[in-house]
This record gives C-alpha cells, structure tokens and sequence, in this order.
C-alpha cells in the first residue's frame, strides 16, 4: 500500500509590516512547487497574507519584538496553512461573524472585509490553543489533475 505524501514549508516572521512581502514571496515559492492553479495560489495567497496581517498590525501592533511561525503543509488533496502565535489575547478567527457587506458598501468603510474573503476562499478554519501557543489552522481542498507516471 502506498502512503500519502505530505510536504511541509515553515517560516518565522518578525512582528513588523515588512514581513508582510516576506510571507507572500515564501508562500508564493512553496505554492509554486506543486500542480496548484495560478489563480488559486493568488486566493490562497490573500488568504494567508489577510490572516497575518491581521495578526502582525493589530494583535501584535508591529512590535518586530514579537513573531509568529507559519507552516504551509500540502497533502495529497489538500493545502494547509498554520499560524501560530503567543499573543494570548489576539482574535480568534474562528468565532469570526461575517459582516454585513451592503452595510460595509453603504458607510464607504475600507476595512473589515478581509477577514469575509478569507472564509469565503478557505474550505475550514480552526483555532486551537496549546498552552501560551495559539494555532489558526486553514484549509483548503484542491481539485487537481492526476500527475502522469
């Protein structure tokens, strides 16, 4: 019996801004390695840059003090991201409410949305908390072409 394969990119990034461009060029590599669709890597992208941005500007206040662990894991059908962070007291993602986008339209607000085209492009979002650790873990099914032998 053949057993899956399972792939596994990881990076730490400093609390500041400028790791944001960091994120996405590590992500765009390791996304690169595998039969994913441009397009799709592009959502999944903005997904996991939307999540960390999040994490680095408002829980962490770009205080390059701080940092957090991304790990990207690709399973056969699967694409899995993981942030973990030590901000005990940062949002937790998975209780996130969808906003009233007409209403978000209405006020001409420019923020508040990303975290609606996160849910909107990953298939499972969880969080888990292991001691001071928290994990934002994402997931999304790929629907790819067999590889040829």
């Amino acid at each position: 019996m053949k057993q899956s394969q399972q792939w596994e990119h990881s990076i730490n990034l400093s609390c500041k801004r400028d790791s944001l461009s960091h994120l996405r060029q590590f992500a765009r590599n390791a996304l690169s390695k595998w039969a994913i669709p441009e397009e799709q890597q592009y959502l999944l992208i903005l997904a996991l840059d939307e999540v960390c941005a999040n994490l680095i500007i408002h829980a962490h206040c770009c205080n390059d003090a701080h940092a957090i662990e991304v790990k990207i894991i690709r399973l056969p059908n699967e694409i899995n991201f993981e942030v973990q962070d030590s901000k005990p007291d940062h949002f937790n993602m998975a209780l996130y409410q969808v906003p009233d986008v007409r209403q978000i339209i209405l006020e001409k607000k420019r923020n508040g949305l990303g975290l609606f085209l996160v849910k909107q492009i990953m298939d499972e979002i969880t969080v888990e908390q292991r001691g001071s650790i928290k994990i934002c873990r994402m997931k999304k099914k790929l629907s790819l072409p067999e590889a040829s032998s």
